[in-house]
Formats: structure tokens, sequence, C-alpha cells
């Protein structure tokens, strides 16, 4: 694994917003739901390390930052709005999220941050919870949207099968990236999302899973760049990618990145069993551009 140990003391603000969440009063009834702030500008070192490891050549960065690496600046916004809801941390499982994308955000400056709990939805055996996290500059600061969404399992459901399956359309492989068994604990020094199940393999199959799991986010950071690299003309972002985490992406894997031409391009990423680990679909023209 790659030093990236020395980001560790970078990361104090996620871990103690998610050390309040996980230990948060049993009589949580909800409070603040919308976070505003202004965030030094983030270490360019972490962000080039960040860039390594996404599989991301540097020149394809210039002095900006990749927009999934918002977990690094968003999670301790994101705690804190579960912090205040009577359901407990440990049980909410990231389902999926959306970003879209207006602009390049500059490297070297602040960044004006804002965290926005959207809804919470009570349903018969879950509890749906939608975040919305924006960043951006002081002059532009909506560069980047990304909506989350999170759910708590209260009681039984049925099970959905996520292999791999018959499509009138093809699937067209685009590349692919291995995950080593440390890259949860990679992911966890470059984000400060330290939940055991993504690096400690015992943890995590005390859990129920058969070994470690890498970060939803972290399946998203790989793909995204993976799609970038394939796309048919340079660009420097994608302006909107649209995802959702199926099953756990178990570690160590090789993964496999297919997408399905139409408008828009849907993507999945299936592991070495054939199971698919992410599913979604991604534009890579921004919404004015394709209505002008």
């Amino acid at each position: 694994m790659h030093n990236y140990l020395k980001h560790l003391p970078k990361q104090w603000p996620v871990i103690e917003a998610m050390a309040k969440a996980v230990f948060k009063p049993a009589d949580a009834s909800g409070g603040k739901t919308i976070h505003e702030t202004t965030l030094p500008a983030v270490d360019a070192e972490l962000v080039s390390d960040f860039i390594d490891w996404a599989g991301a050549a540097q020149a394809q960065y210039p002095q900006t930052i990749p927009a999934h690496l918002f977990p690094q600046w968003g999670f301790p916004f994101l705690a804190a709005n579960i912090e205040t809801l009577p359901y407990p941390m440990q049980k909410v499982l990231n389902q999926g999220c959306e970003i879209s994308q207006k602009g390049l955000l500059p490297l070297g400056e602040d960044l004006r941050v804002a965290c926005h709990l959207v809804e919470v939805r009570e349903e018969e055996a879950r509890v749906r919870i939608h975040q919305r996290l924006t960043t951006g500059t002081a002059a532009q600061p909506d560069l980047i949207a990304c909506d989350l969404f999170g759910v708590v399992v209260t009681g039984k459901s049925a099970k959905k099968s996520s292999r791999v399956q018959e499509d009138e359309n093809p699937w067209l492989p685009v590349g692919g990236w291995t995950a080593s068994p440390n890259e949860g604990l990679s992911f966890a020094m470059l984000t400060g999302d330290f939940n055991p199940i993504h690096w400690v393999g015992p943890y995590a199959k005390h859990a129920g899973f058969n070994n470690a799991i890498l970060h939803g986010f972290a399946s998203l950071s790989r793909t995204y760049e993976t799609l970038l690299q394939n796309a048919p003309t340079s660009i420097p972002y994608l302006p909107r990618i649209n995802v959702r985490f199926t099953r756990p992406l178990v570690l160590p894997n090789r993964m496999e990145v297919h997408i399905q031409e139409g408008n828009p391009t849907k993507v999945r990423l299936v592991d070495e069993n054939g199971v698919v680990c992410m599913a979604g679909d991604y534009s890579l023209e921004s919404s004015s551009a394709a209505d002008s």
C-alpha cells in the first residue's frame, strides 16, 4: 500500500463527526438540517495521491479537484445530519448517489460547502434518507451537486438478485481495475471513512460479509475514471453520473466496467464472479449543452 498514512492527521474532522454520529444520544429526535460553511483549500498532496489512487493521470486534473473526492470534505456534514436522526448510524446503508457538475473545482481555493437533509421517509421495512451536498467557490458555490441516498433497514424485505442478466442490447466492456486486499484502507486514509467493515476482515465477517467490502464511493471513483478515460472525445469531467450500489464489493476482487449505449448511457460494475456491484447511468454532455 502507498504511504497514505501521512494523510491521517488531515482526516480528523471526518473521524470526529462519524464518531459523534455513532455514539449519539439514544433520544436524538432531529435538529439542524442545513449546514453551510467555507472550508480551507483541500491539501494539494492529498488531492494528488487521490488522483493516482483513482487511476487517473495527473494531467487530467491540472490544478483542479476530482468531483468524486467529495466524501473527504462532505462526510462531516453528512454525518452531522445523521446524528440528529433517531436511527442507529451503524445500520445506515449507502444506496447510491448522483453527481452533477457544472465546472471544474479549483485546487488551492477555499471551498463553499452546503449540506441539506432533503428527506427522511419511513416505509414498511425501511427508512430512506436523502441528502444533498453542494460544493463550489465564493464566486460559483454550486459547481458540484451530490445527491446521496441511504437506507436504514427496520424489517425483512425480499432479496433481489444482482447477477448479470441477459439483455437485448449489448453491454460493452470499457475497462476494469483490481481492488486489492488493502483498497478499503487506502480509501479510508484518503477520505477519512474508517468504518471497519471496509478494512478489517474479521469485523466485516462478524457483520455478515465474506470479507472486508470496499466503500461504495470508492467503487464510484474508480468507475468514474474508467468512463472518463474511455469517453469518445477528451472531456475534463462527467457532467452527470447516477449510480446505486446493488451488492457489496468483497475484497480482493477484479472489476469490469460495462456500458450500454443510449441516452443516457447505462453503466454497471461487475466483479470476477459476475455479480453486479453497482449500476446506473451517465451523460457526457451537460444539460445546457444538450439543449443548445
